[in-house]
């Protein structure tokens, strides 16, 4: 398995998975045939350092982008690298994606003010970047307690999450009212209402990983306390038509991860249970693919057939 993974299922079934730890794609084939290996380490097109994302575009097309060339790769569906595109020094790579219309977007974290950080948007690319919505992002480390005087467990705070659709429409799934904000290719915005959602309370036996942090082995771990309510806004991945599904919480004592969906009419739809430890990475038309640890560590991609979201 790859260090974080990301998956995204193609027009014709096969599934790309790329992952910091390999510089190429690997494609997992739909017929169950034998998976291939696309691009090597290099700097040229086709060729890959630190590949991090994988972004659907329109007509079959997806890019990769890579931090360590600091570029978005465009692939067709057929595999081949069609046009590569260095990220603008405007945006930081880490979190920028570029658009089938040439537009680009990233957070601007050195722009942060409290847990405030701007979503950039960039129409071309070489024009300025413009703000375009604040979005409640805390940071994701622990404050020491010699800096304020005590520990801010913020890992399971609620942060907004966003997103792109391949027609070029922009999410942003606000934490503060459980709203959902779309940003059309117009420019137009659009706001739906907040839903209500269930509180998240920690346990004692959360010693699993969420985002990376480690629950401590004690209430009296005073180096790492642990939050008493998790947000559902940990994680937000959207369908190809729009619809949100959101890691609402772990029920049955830590046994499993439960998954909901919303409607882009904004209702609640239908609910999942996965394996403790799943992650949702993508949701194609086949199936959803999410990052798991099995019972004695090994990690896996497995694809589970999602409901309709209205069922």
């Amino acid at each position: 398995m790859v260090q974080q993974p990301s998956a995204l299922e193609l027009d014709d079934g096969n599934i790309v998975v790329i992952g910091q730890s390999r510089a190429q794609l690997f494609v997992l084939r739909s017929d169950g045939t034998d998976s291939a290996e696309i691009g090597r380490a290099g700097g040229d097109i086709g060729e890959f350092r630190i590949p991090v994302t994988l972004a659907a575009l329109r007509d079959g097309q997806f890019g990769v982008v890579d931090v360590g060339l600091q570029r978005f790769t465009v692939f067709d569906g057929d595999l081949s690298a069609l046009a590569m595109y260095a990220v603008p020094i405007t945006h930081a790579a880490e979190s920028a994606t570029r658009l089938a219309d040439g537009r680009w977007l990233s957070l601007k974290l050195s722009a942060r003010v409290g847990d405030s950080v701007p979503l950039m948007l960039s129409d071309t690319d070489s024009s300025p970047p413009r703000a375009i919505a604040l979005l409640n992002s805390p940071p994701t480390v622990f404050i020491e307690r010699g800096d304020m005087g005590f520990n801010v467990p913020v890992e399971y705070g609620a942060r907004d999450v966003w997103g792109a659709l391949p027609s070029g429409s922009i999410w942003i799934a606000r934490a503060g009212d459980n709203s959902v904000e779309w940003v059309l290719p117009d420019g137009s915005i659009s706001k739906r209402q907040g839903l209500p959602v269930e509180a998240i309370k920690t346990k004692r036996g959360d010693l699993r990983r969420w985002h990376g942090q480690p629950a401590p082995a004690s209430w009296l771990d005073l180096e790492r306390p642990m939050a008493q309510i998790k947000s559902p806004f940990q994680q937000v991945v959207a369908t190809p038509s729009g619809s949100l599904w959101y890691w609402m919480n772990q029920p049955d004592g830590y046994t499993s991860e439960r998954y909901q969906c919303r409607t882009r009419d904004d209702a609640w739809g239908a609910a999942v249970q996965v394996a403790y430890g799943s992650r949702l990475l993508s949701i194609g038309a086949n199936a959803a693919y999410f990052h798991e640890f099995g019972e004695s560590g090994e990690e896996r991609l497995v694809a589970y057939k999602l409901p309709a979201c209205g069922s």
